[in-house]
């Protein structure tokens, strides 16, 4: 359903048992916001990172197990939440946070994170 909005800007579809995000989400290229918590999503497509207005990601509540490698691009994201999942791999995980210039809110709460190795938290995330 999402082809046929090119102009779309802020799509939520949080608390739907949605299992399954499409990757033509990657054509709404003007979404500037996208609300997915509450779902039984256990990945997200790779062409998410085709989004790159997109400024907040909610993704809070799923079953998430990683962030795609698309995720990069989204070089205007500033706010990223993704607490309640199941993320495990936080190296590539905050390898990846650092890449987004941008960012300014991340929720990584309540996941499998094993964060006793990673050094201090001010080197977490790029300076402003």
């Amino acid at each position: 359903f999402v082809k046929g909005l090119p102009e779309l800007r802020w799509l939520s579809l949080e608390a739907n048992r949605i299992s399954k995000l499409p990757p033509a989400v990657g054509s709404l290229k003007q979404l500037k916001h996208l609300m997915l918590q509450g779902n039984k999503l256990e990945e997200l497509p790779e062409e998410l990172g085709c989004c790159t207005q997109l400024r907040v990601l909610e993704v809070q509540h799923n079953a998430l197990r990683a962030l795609p490698a698309g995720i990069e691009k989204l070089r205007c994201i500033q706010f990223l939440y993704a607490h309640g999942n199941k993320l495990v791999d936080a190296d590539s995980l905050l390898a990846c946070l650092r890449s987004l210039p941008t960012l300014k809110i991340v929720g990584l709460g309540c996941n499998c994170l094993d964060l006793r190795n990673l050094g201090p938290v001010d080197c977490l995330l790029p300076s402003v």
